[in-house]
């Protein structure tokens, strides 16, 4: 009996706007992806609150009596953290995977064209066409002289339903095997990202997680919680 397994969909790191566009597909998904955000709490110099009125006296009295009931200092928020997703994926030169371009694999089994596009990921990149256009339109003279080789280009993650673009921050390639022209042909590699929040993917993310927890949140539970 043979079995029918689908072929996973592969997950994509990529920089389309970028000359020449950076866009690689990893040849094994990675197995493991830690996704962090780190918010960080201050303790707050706001005064007890005068209650003004019943709706005032309520809204006022968990803080007037937790200052009361505890030595602990009221808290606010001092500063929203980075979103960081840090994940391992592996490269192996000898195997071509199903729908991959003979091109992009050789007799020899280099892996040097699969590290080339992962470094230029953290390197100034040639140009960046929403630059260019920026620049063309701009009399800014300064615009036009930094044009080229400015910044590392950003990255867009892309994995099943998560689209997510941002900056690399860390790139770490291990090279494991080599062919007899000391060449790569196998690698560990560990990235991590940085969310860029002044992107169309961090807007669609945003109304999707709220559109998620509106739908699935167990409004059933809602007694339970509160008695």
């Amino acid at each position: 009996m043979s079995l029918n397994i689908a072929q996973p969909k592969r997950g994509y790191l990529a920089h389309v706007l970028s000359v020449p566009p950076l866009i690689y597909p990893f040849q094994y998904n990675p197995q493991q992806i830690t996704d962090s955000k780190h918010v960080e709490w201050v303790t707050s110099t706001e005064p007890i609150p005068t209650p003004k009125g019943f709706i005032g006296t309520v809204a006022a009295l968990p803080s007037i009596l937790g200052r009361s009931f505890s030595h602990a200092e009221v808290k606010k928020l001092g500063r929203e953290g980075d979103r960081t997703v840090n994940f391992k994926f592996t490269i192996d030169g000898r195997e071509t995977r199903p729908g991959e371009p003979e091109r992009r694999r050789n007799e020899d089994g280099d892996i040097l064209a699969d590290i080339a596009i992962l470094r230029s990921f953290v390197y100034p990149e040639i140009l960046d066409l929403l630059d260019l256009a920026s620049a063309l339109t701009s009399s800014d003279k300064s615009k036009r002289e930094e044009l080229f080789f400015n910044h590392p280009p950003t990255a867009t993650l892309v994995l099943g339903s998560m689209s997510m673009e941002g900056y690399v921050t860390d790139l770490k390639i291990t090279e494991t095997l080599f062919n007899a022209d000391l060449n790569p042909t196998r690698a560990e590699v560990e990235i991590t990202m940085i969310e860029k929040i002044d992107s169309i993917s961090f807007v669609v993310d945003t109304i999707k997680r709220l559109g998620l927890t509106f739908y699935h949140t167990a409004y059933e539970d809602i007694g339970k919680v509160l008695f």
